[in-house]
């Protein structure tokens, strides 16, 4: 859906289309040089459109939109590394040693697209603190992090779940950790959410406003909060 919405938007006004992939490649491109987080590559991409709107005079909101439904559409080709998944990758694999899974962070579903063959992490055994089942999902603490084995069916939840019965039950009782862990990421993404809010408010602030940044003082003002706030937020964050 978002998708075929960003493909309207660029038939819709070419010269906007044109912008929004523009910004796409520029994030492309930042993310495959420098490696960076997935925050800062959507702080690069709002101001990439801030500028556009305020230089060529577009609209904020359809510029972001065309821009996201692009990015989807070029990216997320689920069904395809599913398929290329499964042909060549050993998709789990756990013994007294080691554990062997696909897994991913945040900013890695387009290189998982393009090639999952470079998600398959191996992980100690002997740090492994639960593992759980919940419904279509496998979710195993490891130390303070959770993981998540991509790609598993109904069969192969059940063949592995039959398997840690009968040679790892202690693994399966131990909720406890799971909860413990899931509360340390929860805190985590909510820190990551405090970071990029104001980015959002700011960059709203300028459309609403600032006149989509014809008021040139107030968009000012407002670029500077988008580098200040996230910094004071990030300093009192790390220091609680």
């Amino acid at each position: 859906m978002l998708f075929l919405l960003g493909v309207m938007g660029a038939i819709l006004n070419w010269r906007q289309g044109i912008g929004a992939v523009g910004i796409i490649i520029v994030i492309y491109l930042f993310n495959r040089v420098l490696k960076v987080k997935w925050g800062v590559l959507a702080i690069i991409g709002l101001l990439g459109i801030i500028s556009l709107s305020y230089i060529f005079d577009f609209s904020f909101i359809e510029v972001l939109l065309t821009a996201v439904g692009l990015s989807l559409g070029l990216f997320l080709t689920s069904s395809f590394k599913e398929i290329k998944a499964r042909e060549s990758v050993e998709l789990f694999y756990l013994d007294s040693k080691k554990l062997k899974c696909l897994s991913t962070n945040d900013a890695d579903y387009k290189g998982y697209a393009l090639d999952p063959k470079n998600f398959l992490k191996a992980y100690d055994a002997v740090f492994i603190q639960s593992i759980i089942f919940k419904g279509n999902h496998l979710l195993i603490s490891i130390g303070n992090d959770i993981i998540r084995p991509r790609e598993l069916n109904q069969n192969d939840l059940k063949e592995i779940r039959a398997f840690l019965s009968a040679h790892f039950p202690h693994l399966l009782e131990n909720e406890e950790a799971y909860h413990e862990n899931l509360e340390s990421e929860n805190r985590f993404y909510l820190r990551k959410l405090l970071l990029f809010l104001p980015v959002v408010i700011l960059g709203l602030m300028i459309y609403f406003f600032a006149g989509n940044g014809k008021n040139q003082p107030l968009t000012y003002w407002c670029l500077g909060l988008m580098v200040l706030v996230p910094f004071i937020l990030f300093k009192i964050l790390k220091k609680n």
